[in-house]
């Protein structure tokens, strides 16, 4: 366990996190919440698990409610410039954003340790368990805007599950 690297893995979330929410969707991703979590589990609407593994593992869940997935799907569709009359289309707006957001985190990753990044999965309407024994988890949330409509979008949810060694 290190605490400093641990620190750092949850900078380097919070900056990509931010940096893609507002330069790539123009909205405003304001951190409501941070530390470490006892919760033995999660399960949201919208989920989904980033694994990585390599110097430090573990795995990165995105969560929101269904009420911020409907808010925020018309500003992914506007940037992908996509037309969303499939259900299987909005997952896959949505499915962008995740791999955005994987792959800025990967990037980040890099300069602070040899970390690879494992394909997202899906874990909409799934209990994930993260137990006590198994994770150190620390938990990010974040409260979204767009000030331009003035308008609140919702909380989206991120846990970092690191194994312990």
């Amino acid at each position: 366990m290190n605490p400093e690297l641990d620190e750092r893995l949850i900078l380097t979330i919070s900056s990509s996190f931010i940096e893609i929410i507002t330069d790539w969707l123009n909205i405003n991703a304001i951190q409501e919440g941070y530390g470490a979590s006892i919760n033995e589990g999660l399960c949201y609407e919208f989920c989904s698990g980033i694994p990585f593994s390599g110097v430090i593992s573990g795995e990165l869940f995105i969560g929101m409610d269904g009420y911020t997935r409907l808010l925020l799907l018309p500003y992914i569709v506007e940037h992908l410039e996509m037309e969303v009359t499939h259900h299987q289309l909005v997952d896959s707006a949505m499915n962008t954003l995740v791999y955005k957001l994987a792959k800025e985190f990967s990037e980040e990753l890099e300069s602070i340790s040899k970390v690879s990044m494992n394909e997202p999965r899906n874990l909409n309407h799934k209990m994930v368990t993260l137990p006590q024994e198994k994770y150190r988890k620390y938990t990010l949330i974040y409260f979204l805007r767009d000030d331009e409509k003035r308008k609140y979008l919702g909380r989206i949810y991120i846990h970092l599950a690191l194994d312990k060694i």
